[in-house]
């Protein structure tokens, strides 16, 4: 279609108008007429997606005219556009004339926590993703043309406080601030690969290029502006390394310095002459300073109280720039001039996790450090400790940072686990309930204010994700309310004598729930498990026509975890027992030729079969020796046989029940940890797997042998996998990885089906299941989520 040009009417609008009027309206009307261009994508049965240049620049014009509304934030318009330019004019949290309000301003708060994973290639994927965090947080969307092969019923999802700046495969393990010198902010992180990287605060993207060490995991950074316009980054690395970067050119400065003890701390500050220093702490009883401009190493501090924990710079109030080190025994304060200003020694410190400075709103300069129980803010001038306050037996602060908020306020901001806590600073009482990230530990924290003056917090953590999180918000407003679910351990279905289909989900609190695999309406909560019981639930159906779930519980009688049955939907304990838990991996259920129902149990001794109606052990164990039997799976065969396959180090392979007579060998090498069982269209039986390597791989039952090549796409390893047989006839696998996506696979062409499906958190367990005849997936992470599955081809 000709006049799908946005070039065009941008050059006609701008014409027509930029004479006569402001260059506010000029943008509002190319934004109009770039709307209208947008609106009119469906001719008769054809159907055109939006031109690149609308795609990528009408939100600017939109937001420069003042007309940024539901037209372009829409779930229509969203799969399509920049996700950077989108991302720098909506500001989480902060006011903008931006046009954006009610349900357009609600959808661009819950579109920015899914930005971080658009992609300009696949719209598809884009579309999916954002329904089922739409889904996730309450705010279902109508299914948009895009959703061809992933469309969410509903999700009950953790998704967590804080916006996702950037995501990364590599665990990040420290994080630093800094402002570039054409204002951009951006939050310098380095990860365990070794590699420092800078995103742009505002749009998510990455700045300039990466900078790579020696391959070894940074440790620290800390960032400084330095007379000469350069914004340098010093980093510690367990490769016995200081490194100097220039963010800007992401070149470095100096040469490497090797051969020191690991730089666990680091900290940089500018003096009265205007130069600029780092100082590390390498878990010795010395600091060492450096010049940033040059990377040269000029002086080393010795300390009086053992080994230096963590280290930070502040001013005291006659002007001196100090370096403050704390330890197991106490603080040691340094002129930066070299002099000794004071040591305290305190002797029950304890060890020091982290320290940060910041300004009281009386002036005074303080410090805080965090330990295994407690917060401590001291006065650096007198040594005397303004609060002390205490985080919790079970609370371990391992990482702080300080922040001043739009009112006034001096915080400190703290991580433990999973956790981003918000204290007044004079006191350290909590100012709001805790952040909560569902994605892992935050291993580093740092703190951030921007140029509209709010101020953010910026984490790193285990899993590679880069978060934002704005301090003045106890939780975020509108539809992205964290959902009160808990991370799901094992999931299964089951098909109920009245034709209802449900989920059990095994949570981390050891409850059993069973959900309507249509609409996720709860039928009943029940605590099953102990602490210590088997992450394996399986679902069957008796000869008497009751549906059950296998699941692990404590007996009382015994003193340890057993294997019980309990009826559904009722929650009905029956009087079976199915052996102890000990070293159980994973359970399934099968039917025998004789027609009796039986659990096929695997564990670190082999693997058991036992007769569901009375729990009477009928052969095993079997497929030792020299490892367990995870994971395992059953099916019978087209020619009337049942076989179990195992995929363990050692025994992996495919074995005749109930005799356990090994039948063929599984090359899966051992590191297969996801396993399902199908019969494909041409009648051939197959296992499939999926394991670290991140590869779905097809073996021909009862042989063994690999059938075709392996399939990839995943990022990650693959968690979990299911497998049927879809209502047209094509046989497909779902993956679940750690990589938090699910996919979609051919399983006869040996290729992938659509996009992937990305999901908040890594995927835990996946199953293939039908809601009035149509196939869904459910999906299991921080939580549970049904979507409805297509092959393309309807």
């Amino acid at each position: 279609m000709s006049t799908f040009h946005g070039e065009s009417i941008c050059e006609r609008e701008t014409a027509r108008y930029q004479a006569a009027e402001d260059p506010r309206e000029v943008e509002a009307r190319i934004a109009e007429g770039l709307a209208r261009l947008t609106a009119a994508r469906r001719v008769g049965d054809s159907w055109y997606p939006p031109p690149a240049y609308v795609r990528r620049h009408v939100v600017e014009h939109a937001a420069a005219g003042g007309v940024l509304d539901e037209r372009f934030v829409s779930e229509e318009f969203l799969p399509y556009v920049d996700a950077g330019r989108l991302r720098a004019r909506t500001v989480l949290g902060a006011e903008k004339e931006t046009g954006l309000r009610g349900r357009a301003e609600s959808l661009a708060r819950l579109w920015r926590r899914v930005a971080h994973a658009w992609d300009w290639d696949s719209p598809e994927a884009n579309a999916s993703a954002l329904a089922l965090w739409a889904a996730c947080a309450g705010f279902p969307l109508e299914p948009t043309a895009e959703q061809r092969f992933w469309s969410p019923r509903w999700a009950r999802w953790k998704l967590g406080v804080g916006e996702v700046l950037a995501s990364q495969t590599a665990p990040v393990g420290a994080v630093s601030t800094a402002m570039l010198p054409d204002g951009r902010v951006v939050a310098v992180t380095g990860d365990a690969d070794g590699v420092l990287r800078a995103w742009d605060l505002d749009t998510g993207d990455m700045v300039g290029r990466c900078m790579r060490g020696d391959g070894g995991a940074v440790l620290a950074v800390a960032t400084a502006a330095l007379l000469d316009g350069r914004v340098v980054a010093v980093t510690g690395s367990d490769d016995r390394t200081v490194r100097m970067w220039d963010l800007v050119s992401g070149r470095p400065v100096g040469k490497p310095h090797r051969g020191l003890a690991n730089a666990t701390s680091v900290a940089a500050a500018t003096l009265e002459d205007g130069s600029t220093v780092a100082v590390t702490s390498h878990r010795g009883s010395v600091l060492r300073v450096w010049d940033m401009s040059t990377g040269r190493l000029i002086d080393t501090l010795a300390t009086g109280l053992g080994r230096v924990l963590a280290v930070t710079t502040a001013a005291l109030p006659d002007g001196r720039i100090v370096a403050v080190g704390g330890g197991r025994r106490g603080l040691s304060v340094w002129d930066l001039q070299r002099q000794l200003v004071d040591e305290y020694l305190v002797p029950d410190m304890g060890p020091v996790h982290g320290m940060a400075a910041g300004t009281l709103p009386d002036g005074r300069s303080v410090v805080v450090t965090s330990g295994r129980d407690r917060v401590r803010v001291w006065n650096v001038a007198t040594g005397e400790v303004v609060a002390d306050a205490p985080t919790g037996e079970e609370v371990s602060v391992s990482q702080v940072a300080t922040a001043k908020l739009l009112d006034g306020r001096a915080v400190a901001v703290t991580s433990d686990w999973n956790r981003l806590t918000i204290r007044d600073l004079a006191t350290g009482r909590v100012l709001v309930d805790p952040f909560i990230s569902h994605a892992g530990a935050l291993v580093a924290v740092a703190t951030v204010g921007l140029p509209d003056g709010r101020a953010v917090a910026v984490t790193g953590g285990e899993v590679g994700k880069i978060r934002v999180w704005d301090l003045a918000l106890a939780q975020s407003p509108g539809p992205v309310l964290m959902d009160r679910s808990v991370p799901v351990s094992a999931v299964a279905t089951a098909r109920l004598p009245d034709g209802r289909t449900v989920v059990v989900a095994d949570g981390w609190d050891d409850t059993l729930r069973i959900r309507e695999l249509g609409t996720g309406r709860p039928l009943v909560d029940w605590h099953a498990a102990s602490g210590s019981a088997t992450r394996a639930i399986a679902t069957a159906v008796l000869p008497d026509g009751r549906a059950v779930v296998l699941a692990g519980a404590w007996d009382d009688m015994r003193y340890t975890d057993v294997l019980r049955v309990w009826q559904l939907p009722s929650a009905a304990i029956l009087p079976i027992s199915l052996g102890d838990t000990a070293g159980v991996d994973s359970i399934t259920t099968t039917t025998l030729p004789d027609g009796s129902s039986v659990a096929v149990i695997g564990s670190r001794s082999g693997v058991h079969i036992r007769d569901l109606s009375t729990g009477r052990l009928i052969s095993g164990p079997f497929a030792p020796p020299g490892g367990g039997a995870n994971p395992v799976a059953a099916m019978v065969l087209p020619d009337g046989r049942t076989v179990a396959v195992t995929c363990g180090q050692t025994n992996a392979g495919v074995w005749e029940l109930p005799s356990g007579r090994r039948l063929g060998k599984i090359l899966t090498h051992g590191d297969a940890f996801a396993l399902t069982t199908v019969v494909l269209p041409d009648g051939r039986a197959v296992a499939v797997t999926g394991g670290r390597d991140a590869a779905v791989r097809l073996w021909d039952i009862p042989t063994g042998r690999p059938v075709g090549e392996p399939m990839t796409g995943h990022g990650e390893g693959i968690n979990a996998v299911a497998a049927a047989v879809l209502p047209g006839g094509r046989a497909v696998a779902v993956t679940g990885s750690h990589d938090a996506t699910v996919r979609l696979w051919d399983l006869s062409a040996a290729r992938p089906l659509g996009p992937p499906l990305r999901v908040p958190s890594p995927v835990t367990g996946v199953r293939i299941a039908e809601v009035n005849g149509r196939p869904v997936a459910v999906i299991a992470g921080d939580g549970l989520a049904v979507v409805s599955l297509s092959s393309g081809e309807e």
